[in-house]
């Protein structure tokens, strides 16, 4: 490499030094060095090669050079079929830039095995701080006057520079034991190239504890950062005490594995890795894993990132995610030309995914549900780049499973899974029938759903149901809906407003699962709801009217009820459903005042709130909830309990 101490501009101070000794410690060393200078000489380089001529000098050295030097090769580079390739642990073939690592390692050999010169306590003193110097490396203790030197990538805290001290700037200062070691530590860590069934590639590049970089799962992540070409470190934690033989055999496998739609592979990039903490596929004693990413920091230097810690422990969740193991690939593939808003959402599924591996309970699920949810909706609005340019597909359908571990048991995750189980999906993304998820080109979307104005969309969602019954389409039917909810869930939504961004992003997530029967286990709780409400909902949903053991026979479509709902006129929606159920022999005395025991035309509310009772009819009501809403518009029985207190 330039600045190796081969050339002529190169510091040579290590190699002076090393050149200068002649006891056994270092003979193979010098050998080593004196094989590579000669071999520069044969071939006439004069400064460092690069291209194809780096790579023949490459070829050269592994076949001149004595086998004892080729370990420090194996760590630093691999020739593969796509030409050189560069572990990240040492940077670009033992360098950073111009900083050559192993020529810095010949001068710190030589700041601590050289004899020291000078005056007597000149001499104690160089012996002092070098023995001072091993024990801070060996126990974290304190290290005095630290030499001036550059510890590269490794050691970010100690580079120097603006704000790296107490002053304006400060040195940087290393302790020469410490380079010395994690430098011959770093040689445990060798890479290969290797050609398995899981390869991607002709030539794919195996080092320890390796994966793709990927911006996810710390706060300064940018897409930039995964376009460097460096790669991530998960590094080992372990807190028994280990073998050389233990911890070598350990970096010598390497690889963790993650179980995916066609069984376990080699973990390709950071979720994947977590994945595999999370599903023990790495089991060998092991507490937790350093993530360590390679960025560029402080000007165009590039240092090695602590990214966060992760614990090695069985996370539930993260066996989820089979279900979207190839679709996760494609889309991570497809997003590095894909649109801004789609890279968004590729990251925020990302950071999902490895909260979901490192957190119990639902709240991960349900935010990588929101997460795909909103990816959906995204790749919805660029259909075409997905399904023609990139070979995108839909995301998959997912297992009953995700129901099951993001159920919270609270009222907007059975009002969102409600929702959900309608069909939304089939409504709002063009889809191919089938079994699988397919993108169909010929499709058009008929509901014009509103992000972020549920009310709007559930309006919207019941007019088109009302033209598809009017048509005489059997599409508008929801009398069977998978998820039923209870007048409980119906008084809850009506009473919070603030939760329908939350509840409209959960249940397009919910919409992904495969449609299966969800009984909910509160779907018969009665709460006391609006009369408009009631009268609306018996009138419009299509199924009998509960009479006790007998049902009288489906109500007919009114024309125009769904519709003067829908605009907020309360009077016109319920003088019409009024009288429809009258028609269908449905006694009714009612008023908004139920003390008035009188007969009446038509009730009386605000526009907004004619809307929000009107779209609470999206939302499927169990059948035990019906026979008591159609009790509380009738009149009272002066022996029946009232359902609410103002029924006194």
């Amino acid at each position: 490499n330039g600045g190796s101490g081969f050339y002529a501009k190169d510091n040579t101070d290590g190699r002076d030094y090393l050149l200068s000794t002649e006891g056994e410690r270092l003979a193979r060393y010098r050998e080593s060095f004196l094989a590579a200078q000669a071999l520069l000489k044969s071939l006439g380089l004069v400064e460092r090669p690069s291209g194809d001529d780096k790579a023949l000098l490459i070829e050269a050295l592994r076949a001149e050079l004595p086998d004892e030097a080729l370990a420090w090769m194996d760590a630093a580079l691999t020739l593969t079929s796509g030409g050189l390739r560069f572990p990240p642990l040492l940077g670009t073939g033992g360098n950073d830039g111009r900083l050559d690592f192993s020529n810095n390692f010949l001068a710190r050999l030589a700041d601590v095995l050289s004899e020291p010169s000078g005056s007597a306590k000149k001499v104690e003193t160089t012996r002092f701080h070098r023995r001072a110097w091993l024990e801070a490396a060996l126990f974290g203790g304190p290290a005095p006057s630290l030499n001036k030197n550059a510890a590269g990538q490794f050691d970010p805290g100690s580079g120097g520079g603006a704000n790296m001290g107490p002053g304006a700037s400060a040195a940087s200062l290393v302790n020469p034991w410490r380079f010395i070691l994690m430098l011959e530590g770093s040689m445990a860590f060798a890479a290969a190239a290797t050609r398995r069934l899981e390869a991607t590639g002709p030539g794919t590049l195996v080092f320890p504890f390796s994966v793709r970089a990927s911006s996810a799962g710390y706060g300064s992540a940018t897409l930039v950062e995964e376009d460097s070409g460096r790669d991530e470190l998960w590094l080992p934690l372990w807190e028994s005490p280990a073998t050389w033989a233990d911890l070598s055999g350990l970096l010598r496998e390497g690889r963790a594995r993650v179980t995916g739609r066609g069984g376990p592979r080699v973990a390709r990039n950071a979720t994947d890795f977590a994945r595999a903490i999370s599903q023990l596929g790495v089991q060998r004693g092991l507490s937790a894993f350093e993530r360590y990413g390679f960025h560029v920091r402080n000007g165009l230097a590039t240092q090695a990132v602590p990214l966060g810690r992760w614990p090695v422990r069985r996370a539930p969740g993260a066996d989820l995610l089979v279900d979207l193991d190839r679709w996760l690939d494609r889309l991570r593939r497809a997003s590095r030309t894909a649109p801004a808003s789609l890279q968004r959402c590729r990251r925020d599924i990302e950071e999902a995914v490895l909260a979901l591996t490192t957190t119990d309970g639902p709240a991960p699920v349900q935010r990588l549900l929101i997460a795909l949810g909103q990816c959906e909706r995204q790749m919805v609005r660029s259909v075409t780049w997905c399904s023609r340019d990139n070979a995108l597909p839909p995301i998959p359908w997912l297992s009953r499973g995700w129901v099951d571990q993001a159920d919270d048991r609270s009222p907007l995750f059975a009002l969102a899974g409600a929702l959900a189980a309608r069909g939304l999906r089939a409504r709002l993304t063009p889809l191919a029938e089938g079994r699988f998820a397919r993108w169909n080109d010929n499709a058009r979307l008929k509901v014009d759903w509103h992000d972020g104005a549920l009310v709007r969309s559930l309006l919207s969602l019941l007019v088109r149901e009302d033209i598809e019954r009017a048509a005489g389409s059997e599409d508008w039917q929801h009398g069977e809906a998978r998820w039923q909810i209870s007048s409980e869930h119906i008084a809850w939504w009506l009473a919070h407003p603030d939760a329908d961004r939350d509840l409209q992003a959960l249940a397009l997530g919910l919409m992904l699962v495969r449609p299966t029967r969800v009984p909910h286990r509160a779907a018969r709780g009665l709460a006391w709801v609006p009369p408009l409400y009631a009268l609306l909902h018996l009138a419009t949903d299509g199924r009998p009217i509960p009479r006790g053991r007998e049902e009288s026979e489906r109500l007919k479509r009114t024309p125009g009820l769904v519709t003067r709902a829908a605009a907020g006129d309360a009077a016109g929606a319920s003088a019409l459903a009024l009288r429809r159920l009258r028609g269908a022999g449905v006694g009714l005395r009612l008023d908004e005042r139920p003390r008035h025991l009188r007969p009446v035309q038509h009730l009386h509310t605000s526009n907004d709130r004619t809307k929000r009772v009107a779209a609470a009819l999206a939302f499927p009501l169990s059948d035990a909830c019906r026979g008591p809403l159609l009790q509380s518009l009738c009149a009272p029985d002066p022996e029946t309990p009232p359902l609410h207190p103002e029924h006194s």
